[in-house]
């Protein structure tokens, strides 16, 4: 299991159907002969998360990341993600590029056992997930996340058109929610400057103009490769949406430490690094740069009373107060 404390063979037949490891991967290798042309030689590795399992699989072709699906309500949107991450990647964004199927799809639903299972095939990319003390990796993630949404900004008619999910326009009507949430949160009553420097902060925010773009929504040390202090690869775009590109690189810098398993918050300097590499590439209005800290500062907020760590979160957040 990747970050659940469940037994992995329930998980698999409750989720997936199948009545142990074996089964799967005899599955597995059949669908991926018949959909893909490819034989497999062995499949070493295989992690559940949530309704998602993750098979390395060895190939003639090379070593592939067989994302398997089981929500068959999310089947037709994971289609469509399967096209973007394949649009991203001509625009040199560092993504997985999907395998196609035989029949040109980036994604195959084949029937297993029970049940029918939403199959994509992407290549095993090498790297560690993000260190965020790796300053200069940390900035050529943010460096990445500005690519990501300058490249994206040019899929949205395509993605409203398809019914992705588009954050609420009114981002002051957003914070504020977030703000009178936080008012009510009784474990931040022994760290209240914080929230009166966000209740000044929100007093004061400009209005902000730029168009949405595509947001990956998930951006996070987790789901962010690097290898020599480069990102190799951008995993894990199930989250996508459409909104400002400056709520995502919030939830990005603020996040940016999260993995499965545990839930810190970075270090002052990687938000430094992140925010400065995401410049870099695509820079910041004085209104967006007012929203980040802001959006920062209520971010970090929410992590106090729900964070595994929440003396590490309340520390954070003070920093971020006293910058902003």
């Amino acid at each position: 299991m990747l970050w659940e404390r469940i037994d992995p063979d329930d998980a698999l037949r409750e989720r997936f159907g199948f009545v142990d490891m074996a089964a799967m991967i005899r599955w597995l290798t059949s669908a991926l002969t018949r959909h893909w042309g490819l034989p497999v030689i062995a499949v070493p590795r295989m992690v559940i998360s949530a309704d998602n399992a993750l098979a390395w699989v060895e190939t003639t072709a090379g070593t592939f990341v067989a994302k398997v699906c089981a929500d068959r309500e999310r089947f037709a949107r994971l289609d469509m993600i399967g096209d973007v991450v394949t649009h991203l990647g001509s625009t040199g964004v560092p993504v997985p590029v999907p395998r196609p199927t035989t029949s040109g799809a980036a994604r195959a639903q084949v029937t297993g056992s029970t049940r029918s299972l939403s199959v994509i095939l992407q290549p095993a990319v090498a790297g560690d997930l993000l260190d965020v003390t790796d300053l200069e990796a940390v900035a050529a993630a943010g460096k990445v996340l500005a690519r990501l949404h300058t490249a994206g900004a040019a899929m949205v008619p395509a993605l409203r058109s398809a019914g992705f999910h588009a954050g609420a326009t009114d981002l002051h009507v957003r914070l504020h929610r977030v703000a009178h949430r936080l008012h009510r949160t009784p474990a931040l009553e022994r760290i209240p400057q914080p929230l009166r420097t966000l209740d000044r902060l929100l007093a004061g925010l400009p209005a902000i103009k730029g168009p949405a773009t595509l947001v990956h929504n998930d951006f996070r040390s987790t789901n962010i490769l690097t290898l020599h202090s480069q990102v190799t690869a951008v995993l894990d775009f199930d989250e996508m949406a459409i909104d400002h590109p400056v709520v995502d690189l919030a939830r990005a810098a603020t996040l940016l430490n999260t993995r499965f398993t545990t839930w810190d918050p970075a270090p002052a300097a990687a938000h430094a690094a992140f925010v400065a590499g995401y410049r870099s590439a695509r820079g910041l209005s004085d209104a967006e740069t007012a929203w980040l800290a802001a959006m920062m500062l209520a971010l970090g907020l929410l992590q106090v009373p729900d964070g595994r760590n929440p003396e590490g979160w309340a520390e954070s957040v003070e920093m971020l107060a006293a910058r902003a």
